[in-house]
């Protein structure tokens, strides 16, 4: 596809600062660009050709407020990242005829009980699993799978009313916690399972699987009866052997000729047990957390952003694209200081001078509130350390966050 300098526009939903990077990834391709968010405070909206002040949740007012801009008739292309706008996403590139996913994969791709089945029925590892849309279903189900077991909305993302069930008494406050995530009135009961964590982002091009290099993820159980998964960061290159990337490209690319996705992007959450590689969640698109935009490229010199846009432009990805330069190491560390209204932070500063750390984010200052940490969406700080080595990357990450230090106090 040829791209024309002056009056081609890519759609990007999502105007938060896990989108800011496709944006400016959009303008350096000399792309005008139509950002659409709810808040008109989100960091991207100052970089839109054209703000569109729509929560993308409403796929019917996104469509129609992109309808009537005056660029309506140069749209080439519409995606997202870090994001859970899969369906809205498919919808808008279906209506102005833009290469995507169809949209029955996007909804597949967006309900954790048809990924489960569309797992199931290609024999590929899974957990045991039932769906409930009401309270006595879900305890007929779990009295099937038997206990401890996970209980998850079968239609959020970051962990939202995910959690740890290890007992019947449990049963009842978890499980209405979830529903009250769920925007289908939906949560899927699934088997709890063990084992090293990864996630990985897949460029899906012309039909050809380019797994990238995945990230170990460093979960831990919070809360009462540390029933929460909060992520507490990631790292590259991860410790697990090469012959996993080979099983996680089989993997996805039966999903993908099942799904029928022959250009696009997946982004995998997976467990790995004894060799055995098993799918927690899938997304049709990017990964959030900073991984694909930040960690990704920092480690091997692959820009899966730009990837990213070639292939929602309709555009096949070369060998160049796709090949690693380098193995750096990269880590990313979570902080989370005790809830409360913060009155000092100290450190920041002095970590961010040092060589080797690429960000240091507070996502609240002075003044602000530090939520309790119910889900990933909750947490507010983070450090990113680049090293040579994973070790050197991990050694200076783990003493920036001994160096940080976020006071709080209860209010």
């Amino acid at each position: 596809m040829t791209i024309r300098m002056n009056d081609d526009t890519a759609i990007i939903i999502g105007g938060g600062r896990l989108q800011v990077p496709m944006i400016r990834e959009a303008v350096k391709r000399k792309l005008k660009v139509a950002v659409v968010d709810g808040s008109r405070s989100a960091p991207g909206m100052a970089l839109a050709d054209f703000p569109v002040h729509v929560s993308y949740r409403d796929v019917e007012a996104v469509i129609d407020a992109l309808d009537q801009l005056p660029v309506r008739r140069g749209y080439r292309c519409v995606l997202t990242a870090g994001t859970d706008a899969t369906l809205t996403v498919a919808s808008i590139a279906h209506y102005f005829g833009l290469p995507g996913l169809p949209r029955e994969t996007a909804q597949v791709l967006t309900s954790k009980r048809r990924i489960r089945e569309l797992l199931l029925s290609l024999d590929l590892p899974s957990p045991e699993f039932r769906s409930a849309r009401t309270l006595e279903e879900a305890c007929r189900a779990a009295r099937c799978i038997g206990y401890p077991l996970v209980v998850k909305p079968t239609d959020n993302m970051g962990a939202r009313g995910v959690l740890l069930v290890s007992e019947e008494a449990e049963l009842n406050v978890c499980i209405n916690e979830a529903f009250s995530h769920s925007r289908s009135g939906e949560v899927v009961l699934e088997r709890f399972m063990t084992g090293a964590e990864l996630s990985a982002d897949v460029l899906i091009s012309a039909g050809q699987v380019h797994v990238l290099p995945p990230a170990d993820r460093f979960i831990v159980r919070k809360g009462t009866g540390k029933r929460r998964f909060i992520e507490m960061g990631h790292a590259l290159p991860s410790l697990l052997p090469g012959s996993i990337i080979e099983k996680i490209t089989s993997q996805v690319s039966s999903i993908a000729t099942a799904l029928g996705i022959a250009f696009g992007v997946i982004k995998l959450d997976l467990l790995v047990r004894q060799q055995e590689v098993v799918v927690v969640e899938m997304a049709g698109r990017l990964s959030g957390g900073r991984n694909s935009a930040v960690t990704i490229p920092l480690h091997c010199g692959v820009n899966a952003t730009a990837c990213a846009l070639r292939l929602a432009l309709g555009e096949p990805l070369t060998e160049e694209d796709t090949t690693p330069t380098r193995c750096d190491g990269v880590v990313k560390r979570i902080l989370l200081p005790p809830p409360g209204k913060v009155m000092e932070i100290t450190g920041v500063d002095e970590v961010r001078s040092w060589s080797g750390i690429y960000d240091v984010y507070t996502g609240v200052s002075i003044g602000g509130q530090v939520p309790v940490v119910r889900s990933n969406v909750d947490r507010v700080y983070h450090v990113i350390a680049h090293g040579k080595t994973r070790s050197e990357a991990e050694s200076l990450a783990d003493r920036a966050v001994q160096t940080i230090r976020v006071r709080t106090v209860t209010t």
